[in-house]
């Protein structure tokens, strides 16, 4: 047992099959009612769902292996195959019953047979019947509000129907001012859809219908009937049309005419919102100060009424309901005043943005500029203009203080000097401020001033007060252009009255051994502020020369020596001093001293040589002060070995001295000793010692270029050089054959010199930063060109060469040939040329540019030919390792060759290759057209094969180039094949042919006479029902025949059977019979079959009927019946669905028999979609029992649309 099964009881599983098998039965016996019923059609699928079924049941059987079932796999073979004898036995009993029935199950339905080819409908029309249920109208379906106003001058009131339109719609219109009027039949069809639906048909639909209406009121549906029966209105059956709302905005009287309103911070401001529309209104107003916007909102509940209502326009009183509407939604008129405080010096923006009435009709006010907007309701509208809005800048405080007020002084002496007191302003200018002054803090804290002032129209932020008087300043209040501020800390500044510097001077002299006097030494005690200055007159009286000099100090005590470089009686004069205050300084008097004063020498060294080379010497240069003449002692040592010199007679205040030749390399130090100067007095020198390093190699230069150095033409080449030093090198050099010398520099090392023309180079000199050196061998160096590539050719392998042109020997089409040019220069080269192609017609030309390469000094360039016409090839450049950028070959003249080549002869035959048929025993009617290019006269040579035959050769001399050859008359069936082999031409030129290029070769095929007979030629035929003929004779068959008189296309069959379609009632007339193209049989009159018409029915005159009739009324339809009569049909009822019922009705069906007239009537009373499903004539019927598969015909028999 199946492992599936194992764990359920023998007699379970036993029951469990057999409800498997009853079910497959249901599935079969379920097709078959709903065949019989009229609902489908019994094709081969239902036959292959059967077998389908039997299979899977008895291989599961078989695969479970139940108890009391598990017969042997042949057995359960023999129950399937007997149960499809059954199925096909049930199944063929019904099919030819079986009829298709196109479309839906609704009205539109039509019944149309399975092959594809019918174009009309052989069964039209259908019979809907219905019970009309009852109309319902919604006015306003969606609560929507409506409002007149903006450019809006009429609405649509919407109106939802469910029915079946037309409709006539009377309505009652009450206006606020007490107007009246009553609209009647008004029409409500598919033109006044408001969402658009089609409904050509006038069909029952649930739409909504829009009536267009331009007065402010309540309007009521009074009535609306469809045809003749009143529909049901629900209620509210009432709606109001008001005014658009509306809100201006209105700034106060006085700031009506400016652009905009200053005011200051924190200071209040109002401003009205003038609003309308019905009650209660809520205004969206936008505040912006500065970038931070909000949406505020004011609502209004009582105004004043904008229209009144006249009761006697109305003649009677409206309805109590539709008074009270009018009262709530009577259009009004409010005054909403707004106010506030100025939040921030910036600019205050109020604009209306949204305004909505009691009804949620919304009106939203277009803007220039983007900013959050109140939520819009269902019903909103645009403004069709801009909405005011009124600008506001807040303006900060005016604000006033005194800034930097620190140590103001005056100063006594200046009476006319003043002093300033910066006050810094803040707000909007101009300002206006009030200050006093005070003779002491105390008093100016009692408010006890000795003065008070005023300023006006100060125009900047920063005010200079000017004072002249000491005292207590206080500032007492400040005015901007709009507004009073407040004085801010510090509000007092102190100034100040101050004295004059003073300076107390006591000197005494600086005094040296054999020099004297040799300077002075002062110490100064100064009052006043510090920092001080002193400003004094230097004379010295030998030689009359005055110097004014300064010094500056922090303190009040310093001290300062006078030590003149030159000796002689100096006078010093103190003349003016200056502090923190007095700034230019005051005047001294009476602070003079003379004294003479002895200058000793003093060097300085100015330079000094650091490095040199071994046999150098070096040079110091020093500054001597002091009396001339002077004599110098230096030492010049290395290591334990010290040298003295003395250098004498020195009457110069700058000295070089210059050391000895340096014998040895290493580090040397000059230290200098002693000067002497003019009056015999000595000073030791108090200078470092001067370090020399003396260096034991000079710098050196030679050339590396063992070998010549060789270059590009118009390009550079280095010379490479080996250098030492110590850097900033300079190297000096020239060529052979030129004296003129050039240098080169460098400042760490020189790799090379670099030069553009070919010769011999010589390096004259080398310097570094340090020593002039030496050129060492090899010192001179060669520089040569490399020549440019060439490429030449061999005059021996051309017919001729004239003016630069190389002609080569003409060849045919297609025959190798090899260019070989002789290359000069480095391997690998790139030659670039062009090659011109020109055709044998003048219009075939190409051109394009190619490139060869060459490993070697020679090349070797494959020749294009396979075009016939003149080839061109004009070598233009020539690269090779060297000259990697092509280089113009013969200075541009570049080489030209030129070759022709001649075209090869061509043979074709004309005739399609396997279409050329005659009949045997027939005269040799067949011609074999041969089409020849090339140059007459021309040498043919073709083969002739038979399919059972050895081949012969046929050769031909032709001086055509279009030539017919016959062959010769054929004495049996079968087909000969001619096989053009070669040709050719007068240039030499020949073409071979492997006999598979296309026009190469062409069969001829010899028939016998076929015959043709139709199938049952007794039998009547209908409309499809499939033609057969039997063929005899060679395959292929082409078949010509008639169709209703008029010739069609022949029909080619490769069986002997040839089938016809016949899609339509006419006459076929079989006329001709062909093996191939060649027609060998005609009969004498044909073969002629009349082909019988299919009966037609049609339900109403083919139309779709929709018949909408009322419990106890009966319908009527009428059948239209086309064919030879008598007449029988078959006819179906299908019940409408029924969504509330769960198990529709099932559908019947009606068969009327043996009616001789061509129009039958049928009455009902019940509701559900009549159409006809069958109809019979004399003849045929339709649909057909049995209908022929067209793709199984030859050919279909149909006049072409």
């Amino acid at each position: 047992m199946a492992p599936s099964v194992s764990g359920i009881d023998p007699v379970r599983q036993r029951q469990i099959a057999l409800g498997v098998y009853l079910l497959t039965w249901a599935i079969k016996f379920r097709n078959v009612a709903a065949y019989l019923e009229g609902d489908t059609v019994m094709g081969s699928q239902e036959l292959q769902l059967w077998f389908l079924l039997d299979l899977l049941f008895f291989l599961g059987l078989w695969k479970t292996q139940i108890p009391g079932l598990d017969f042997r796999f042949s057995v359960f073979g023999v129950i399937v195959f007997a149960h499809w004898m059954f199925d096909m036995g049930g199944w063929g009993f019904l099919a030819p019953e079986t009829h298709h029935v196109g479309g839906v199950d609704h009205a539109g339905d039509v019944v149309n047979p399975a092959p594809a080819i019918f174009d009309d409908a052989y069964i039209q029309g259908s019979h809907l019947v219905n019970v009309k249920p009852p109309t319902v109208v919604k006015l306003n379906p969606d609560a929507q509000s409506f409002c007149l106003g903006f450019g809006n001058k009429t609405t649509v009131l919407p109106v939802k129907i469910k029915g079946t339109p037309p409709w006539d719609v009377t309505y009652e219109f009450y206006g606020y001012d007490g107007s009246f009027k009553q609209y009647k039949n008004i029409t409500l069809d598919q033109s006044s859809s408001i969402t658009g639906k089609k409904n050509e048909k006038n069909e029952r639909v649930v739409d909504t219908y829009g009536i267009e209406i331009e007065r402010l009121g309540v309007y009521r549906l009074a009535y609306v009937y469809e045809g003749k029966e009143a529909a049901h209105l629900l209620k509210p059956d009432m709606i109001t049309v008001v005014p658009c709302p509306d809100a201006r905005l209105v700034p106060p009287k006085g700031d009506k005419q400016v652009e905009a309103v200053d005011i200051c911070v924190d200071q209040p401001y109002s401003f009205n919102i003038h609003a309308s529309g019905t009650p209660p209104l809520k205004t969206w107003y936008l505040r912006k100060v500065g970038k931070t916007e909000s949406l505020v909102v004011v609502e209004g509940l009582d105004g004043e009424p904008t229209i009144h209502q006249k009761k006697s326009l109305f003649g009677t009183d409206p309805p109590e309901e539709v008074q009270a509407r009018l009262d709530a939604t009577r259009p009004r008129r409010y005054e909403l005043p707004v106010g506030f405080n100025v939040e921030s010096p910036s600019e205050h923006l109020f604009k209306v943005v949204q305004v909505t009435d009691g009804d949620n009709n919304t009106v939203t006010y277009p803007s220039r500029f983007l900013h959050d907007m109140p939520p819009t309701h269902k019903t909103s509208l645009l403004a069709d203009r801009f909405s005011e809005s009124f600008l506001l800048n807040g303006r900060a405080l005016p604000q006033a203080r005194f800034e930097n007020c620190e140590n103001v002084k005056v100063r006594t002496g200046y009476e006319d000097e003043t002093a300033t007191l910066p006050i810094f302003l803040a707000g909007t200018g101009p300002w206006d401020i009030r200050y006093a002054r005070a003779a002491s803090q105390e008093d100016a804290a009692a408010g006890v001033f000795e003065f008070k002032g005023e300023i006006n129209d100060i125009t900047t932020p920063r005010l200079p007060l000017s004072v002249r008087t000491p005292g207590v300043y206080v500032l007492l209040s400040v005015t901007g252009k709009y507004c009073a501020g407040t004085v801010e800390l510090p509000t007092t500044c102190v100034v100040q009255k101050t004295v004059p510097p003073t300076i107390d001077v006591s000197v005494e002299p600086i005094v040296k051994d054999c020099f004297g006097a040799t300077g002075l030494h002062a110490n100064l005690s100064m009052t006043g502020e510090p920092p001080f200055w002193i400003e004094y007159e230097q004379i010295n009286k030998n030689t009359g020369h005055k110097s004014v000099e300064r010094r500056n100090f922090n303190k009040a005590v310093e001290t300062m020596d006078f030590k003149p470089s030159l000796p002689g009686e100096y006078e010093y004069i103190f003349t003016r001093i200056g502090d923190g205050v007095y700034e230019k300084g005051v005047a001294v008097s009476g602070k003079r001293f003379t004294q003479v004063i002895h200058a000793p020498p003093e060097v300085t060294v100015v330079h000094s040589d650091r490095m040199r080379c071994l046999g150098d010497t070096a040079r110091i240069s020093v500054d001597i002060g002091g009396v001339a003449p002077w004599t110098l002692s230096y030492e010049l040592y290395k290591g334990s070995q010290k040298d003295r010199y003395v250098q004498k007679d020195i009457s110069n205040r700058r000295f070089d001295i210059e050391t000895p030749a340096f014998q040895s390399a290493g580090t040397y130090f000059v230290e200098l000793v002693e000067v002497t100067d003019g009056n015999g007095c000595t000073e030791r020198i108090k200078n470092r010692p001067i370090s020399i390093e003396v260096l034991s190699q000079r710098p050196s230069v030679h050339f590396q270029c063992p070998r010549p150095i060789q270059f590009l033409e118009g390009q550079k080449a280095t010379l490479p050089v080996g250098i030492s030093g110590h850097g900033k090198y300079k190297l000096t050099y020239r060529r052979a054959d030129d004296n003129k010398e050039f240098s080169v520099s460098g400042e760490r090392t020189i790799s090379g010199i670099e030069v553009s023309q070919a010769g011999d180079y010589e390096l004259v000199g080398i310097t570094d930063a340090y020593c002039s050196g030496r050129v060492l061998s090899p010192s001179a160096c060669r520089a040569v060109t490399i020549p440019r590539p060439s490429v030449s050719l061999s005059e021996t392998d051309y017919l001729n060469v004239s003016g630069g042109v190389y002609r080569r020997q003409p060849v045919c089409a297609g025959t190798p040939d090899v260019l070989e040019a002789q290359l000069t220069g480095r391997p690998p080269f790139k030659i670039i040329y062009k090659h011109e192609w020109t055709g044998r017609v003048s219009k075939e030309q190409e051109a394009g540019d190619y490139e060869d390469h060459a490993a070697h000094k020679f090349a070797r360039i494959n020749l294009a030919t396979d075009k016939p016409g003149l080839h061109k090839y004009r070598f233009t450049t020539i690269a090779d390792d060297n000259y990697r950028t092509p280089m113009r070959i013969n200075d541009g003249a570049g080489l030209l060759v030129e070759q022709v080549v001649n075209p090869r002869p061509k043979a074709v035959f004309l005739e399609e290759p396997e279409r050329l048929v005659q009949c045997v025993s027939s005269e040799s009617d067949t011609e074999l057209k041969i089409q020849l290019t090339g140059q007459p006269p021309f040498r043919l040579q073709m083969f002739r094969k038979h399919e059972s035959q050895l081949r012969e050769i046929i050769n031909l001399e032709i001086n055509e180039n279009t030539f017919t050859y016959r062959p010769e008359e054929p004495t049996s069936t079968g087909t000969f094949k001619y096989t053009i082999q070669s040709v050719a031409d007068a240039s030499g030129c020949e073409t071979i042919y492997d006999g598979t290029e296309e026009g190469s070769w062409v069969k001829v095929t010899v028939a016998d006479i076929p015959r043709i007979s139709l199938d049952h030629h007794d039998r009547l035929v209908c409309v499809g029902d499939m033609l057969v003929y039997s063929l005899e004779g060679t395959a292929p068959f082409t078949v010509g025949y008639d169709w209703n008189g008029l010739q069609q296309k022949p029909v080619t069959v490769n069986d002997p059977v040839l089938m016809l379609f016949p899609g339509e009632s006419g006459v076929v007339n079989i006329t001709r019979v062909c093996n191939a193209n060649k027609c060998c049989w005609q009969p004498p009159a044909g073969i002629l079959k009349d082909v019988k018409p299919l009966p037609r029915a049609k339900v109403d005159g083919g139309l779709n009927v929709i018949d909408d009739i009322r419990e106890g009324e009966e319908s009527t339809m009428l059948v239209e019946l086309n064919g030879t009569p008598p007449f029988s049909f078959r006819y179906t009822r299908k019940p409408n669905p029924d969504a509330k019922r769960k198990k529709q009705e099932p559908p019947e069906t009606f068969t009327i028999e043996n009616i001789n007239v061509r129009e039958y009537e049928l009455h009902t009373d019940k509701e559900g979609l009549f159409r006809v499903t069958w109809v019979k004539d004399a003849y045929c019927e339709y649909p057909p029992k049995k209908m022929a598969d067209p793709k199984m015909a030859n050919a279909l028999l149909k006049k072409k649309k």
